[in-house]
């Protein structure tokens, strides 16, 4: 891939599957832009916390490294998803990247102090954590979008999909994220003409199934692992989402 080729519009950096990969280390221009665009927000808050001292430069640096890097032909083709997660490996490469910049920077102003103090483990554990963050809410958001995509679906005989999403959004994603107050079931028999408190809690495990399956899929597309480690990663984040809502 030359200079030539057009970039994709927007931010550089939002799933990663196998075959999206290829074709990006092969250097197709649409792959390279989906793969980009679905790791800006998550690399982003990593290097603002792994490295303070480039916040003004955190935009530059990120178009930099997606252009020397993701963007270069044949880098991707060096990544063996086998061997450990594409965040990680990204993680790993933007902050050698910065250390690099970072050093060539400091010589080209003659200042030859170490860079130890941009290395602290807790700094570098608290910028993984925001890396992390951004990644979870990404993941969760695209599968939220499918589940009620799914509930909501024109021509779906399955009766009561409309209100499968109303409960588990007024059950579990209110107060998930609006801090709000869940109805009880009686609150919900009178609001959806339910038979009973029971046909509420079918409903919502409905939902919940929904969402563990959409899940899965999208995080198959993020992260290319074998299915016990996927299972086991999608576990952990629907349990994180359960307990922000304060039930499982």
């Amino acid at each position: 891939m030359d200079d030539s080729v057009e970039q994709p519009g927007g931010p550089l950096f939002q799933s990663t599957n196998p075959s999206e990969l290829r074709r990006a280390g092969g250097g197709d221009a649409e792959a390279l832009g989906s793969l980009v665009a679905k790791y800006h927000a998550p690399l982003n808050a990593y290097l603002s916390l792994a490295f303070p001292s480039v916040r003004p430069h955190a935009e530059e640096l990120l178009q930099d490294f997606a252009q020397d890097r993701l963007l270069r032909e044949g880098w991707l083709a060096r990544v063996d998803l086998d061997r450990g997660r594409f965040r990680d490996f990204l993680k790993t490469s933007l902050r050698n990247y910065v250390l690099n910049w970072l050093r060539k920077k400091r010589q080209e102003e003659q200042r030859f102090e170490p860079l130890d103090e941009l290395e602290l483990p807790a700094q570098q554990d608290a910028a993984a954590d925001a890396f992390d963050l951004e990644w979870l809410r990404a993941i969760v958001s695209e599968t939220l979008r499918r589940v009620e995509e799914d509930c909501l679906q024109p021509g779906k005989q399955q009766p009561r999909r409309g209100q499968t999403w109303e409960i588990f959004k007024l059950r579990l994603l209110d107060p998930a994220f609006q801090d709000a107050q869940p109805p009880s079931y009686g609150e919900l028999v009178k609001r959806f003409d339910l038979k009973s408190p029971t046909e509420g809690t079918n409903m919502l495990l409905d939902a919940k199934r929904r969402f563990e399956r959409h899940l899965f899929k999208v995080v198959a597309e993020y992260e290319t692992t074998d299915d016990q480690a996927r299972a086991a990663e999608v576990e952990d984040l629907k349990q994180a989402l359960f307990r922000l809502a304060g039930r499982c």
